[in-house]
């Protein structure tokens, strides 16, 4: 019997840390939308010909600190370039912010060519305090500067929004909960392969405990199936025993019950079973050979064994979802029902835990 993984307690810090990553990427997503418009103006390029301090483009105010983002753009501007410089003053005239913005943009369009390179627009972000702003602006083109364009007349655009989101927080937080998800799911599953290792290490008159239930180790069972080996432990309770798979190689802990309220029909196991209106698939089947040590109380006896493995899930294994495992051994046909639990749900007692039981 070899059933895959199942989630354990230490994936619930790796989904929380991948659903907060999640919802950090959608908020950075968000930010890139602008905030509440509070500027716009529309310039020819002669407009910004001068450079003076008294002769600002209008003003905008903030009622608290917040991240403004200045967006410049050129809608006509083709198979030229614009360079614009422009400048924050508060109240007292002092400049507390200032940007040059090069925008370019060339095609291959007028000549019947699809090619493109360059941007018609763009922006800067910055954080100001509460207070009334004045904006200045200066541009220059290819035309002013004596370039090789046609002498043409750029629109410029200036909007101003305030309220930002900035995206990078939202990004390095959600790489920083990416890297703590990766780290900790990579100590769980250290810590789960550790304690795997330890359960099949067990021997016969160990005592383990689950659920708060005591288990005596009865018996040791080694499956050899051409190579492939799982280790199998007859936990002997209070009136009933339970069969415990660890499978080292498939990384899984599986906890079985042997039923007896399920006729099956003729054999060889039918590929569909139904027990107790739960309907099961098929999803694994062959035979192996056994080495046994301790006291079974009578079951599994035999060095070779067939065996059936059935899920409620789809066409695999499903995590979380209850097994059919159909043995036929010398003795008889033996039928459990199983699923796969997490290793650190199963205690071994030390001595000294045993002696105050």
């Amino acid at each position: 019997m070899s059933i895959s993984r199942q989630a354990d307690p230490y994936r619930i810090v790796l989904f929380f840390c991948l659903f907060m990553s999640l919802l950090l990427g959608v908020l950075s997503v968000g930010s890139c939308i602008p905030g509440e418009q509070i500027y716009e103006r529309t310039f020819r390029d002669e407009d910004l010909s001068k450079e003076e301090l008294d002769d600002h483009y209008g003003t905008f105010t903030l009622d608290q600190r917040q991240v403004v983002q200045v967006d410049v753009s050129s809608p006509n501007l083709d198979n030229s370039w614009l360079w614009l410089k422009t400048a924050i003053l508060d109240e007292e005239d002092r400049v507390v912010a200032d940007k040059t913005f090069n925008i370019q943009y060339y095609s291959g369009y007028q000549s019947g060519e699809s090619w493109s390179e360059g941007d018609r627009d763009t922006y800067a972000l910055f954080t100001l305090p509460a207070g009334t702003y004045k904006l200045l602006a200066y541009a220059q083109d290819a035309e002013k500067r004596g370039g090789y364009t046609e002498p043409m007349d750029e629109q410029i655009q200036i909007t101003i929004y305030k309220g930002i989101m900035l995206a990078r927080y939202f990004v390095l937080g959600a790489i920083a909960f990416l890297m703590f998800a990766f780290f900790t799911y990579r100590r769980g599953e250290t810590a789960i392969d550790e304690h795997r290792s330890t359960l099949a290490d067990l021997e016969v008159f160990d005592t383990v405990v689950w659920k708060g239930e005591t288990y005596d180790v009865g018996a040791y069972l080694q499956y050899d199936q051409n190579g492939w080996y799982w280790d199998e432990y007859a936990l002997h309770g209070d009136g009933e025993t339970l069969w415990l798979t660890v499978n080292v190689t498939e990384d899984t802990t599986t906890l079985w019950r042997e039923i007896h309220d399920l006729e099956l029909p003729d054999t060889p196991p039918p590929e569909v079973l139904e027990y107790r209106g739960t309907r099961y698939s098929k999803v694994e089947s062959g035979e192996a050979e056994v080495e046994t040590a301790g006291d079974t109380q009578g079951r599994k006896e035999g060095r070779q064994m067939k065996y059936a493995d059935y899920t409620s899930g789809y066409a695999d294994y499903t995590s979380g979802e209850e097994m059919l495992s159909v043995e036929k051994w010398p003795s008889g046909i033996e039928i459990s029902l199983g699923r796969e639990i997490s290793p650190h749900e199963i205690t071994i007692q030390d001595d000294s835990t045993r002696d105050h039981a």
